[in-house]
């Protein structure tokens, strides 16, 4: 949980106060529509995938999957990583769970890698495939909702569609996510599985996992040495503005056993090296179903 020194004195209350609120009324007006499309593919992707082109079985067998497999050391060692984090992650418990629902704080960071505030309460709530539901503020008046191509924001205004920008921003983070990657990634043809062998992750070493779409689209898997749990997943998105590549980093850490299945409670994204979100579950479990209604816009708007 991060830690802020604005306690040291009355005037840093006041600024962290608001600074909390200037960032509260901002996603309440709409302004936070983009990073809020972003956070709620980081949650989804902790689990599963948020919107896969196509439904995939969830309890697809990862024993002998359809991918290329090479490795830079003993053959078939890159499907041997990739079985032994999803063993870790639960195995066929983890490929089962179809619905999640969780509660925490999300903090966010400007562009100088500082924090914004004291960062807000979240509720988030996603039923695979597709199905999203984010709800923000310790009122819940500011709800995003993603239903396959279709996506809102509601607040006390109205629903507003989330336009395109923010719909390939979302899916971007979507398409790249963790339970993509372990859920499609690996069992769609043409897929090649490299390993890498050891590498440097933070401050100590992981062993990683390259696999290379179709596409040629490129996602690198770092590994705990010991548990085999996902510690960091990294990809590189191109500009559309400048043409250049920036790295895109998704970070889990304070797995925790819940129902069967190991869940990250911390979540962090970056871009490039400066961190833009942090989310820090307090709650979290796996329904075996979620109401229909919550993945369409309410008929009663909440109070501003």
């Amino acid at each position: 949980m991060p830690r802020l020194n604005t306690h040291d004195t009355q005037c840093g209350k006041a600024a962290g106060r608001y600074a909390a609120r200037s960032f509260g009324r901002a996603v309440r007006d709409g302004m936070g529509a983009a990073g809020a499309s972003l956070l709620i593919a980081s949650l989804a992707g902790a689990a599963w995938p948020a919107r896969p082109p196509q439904p995939l079985p969830p309890t697809a067998p990862l024993a002998a999957p359809q991918a290329q497999v090479a490795s830079q050391t003993a053959p078939g060692h890159a499907h041997q990583l990739i079985a032994q984090a999803i063993a870790a992650l639960g195995g066929e418990t983890y490929l089962k769970a179809r619905n999640m629902t969780g509660m925490g704080q999300i903090y966010t960071y400007n562009g100088e890698g500082e924090m914004n505030g004291y960062g807000m309460r979240f509720w988030s709530f996603s039923s695979f495939p597709g199905k999203q539901r984010l709800e923000l503020t310790r009122k819940r008046d500011v709800i995003y909702i993603y239903n396959g191509l279709k996506a809102w924001q509601v607040t006390y205004r109205g629903v507003t569609p989330l336009n395109a920008k923010q719909m390939r921003r979302y899916e971007n983070v979507d398409e790249h996510s963790l339970g993509r990657v372990l859920r499609q990634w690996v069992n769609t043809p043409g897929t090649l599985i490299l390993d890498r062998g050891l590498t440097q992750g933070g401050a100590r070493q992981v062993e990683q996992v390259d696999l290379i779409s179709p596409q040629n689209h490129t996602v690198h898997l770092q590994l705990d040495l010991f548990t085999h749990l996902p510690e960091r997943l990294i990809w590189r998105k191109r500009d559309p503005y400048l043409g250049t590549f920036v790295r895109q980093m998704v970070v889990f850490g304070n797995y925790q056993r819940i129902q069967g299945v190991m869940t990250p409670m911390m979540v962090q994204r970056f871009d490039g090296t400066q961190p833009v979100e942090e989310q820090i579950y307090y709650q979290v479990q796996y329904p075996a179903s979620l109401p229909a209604n919550l993945f369409v816009p309410p008929k009663k708007l909440p109070k501003g």
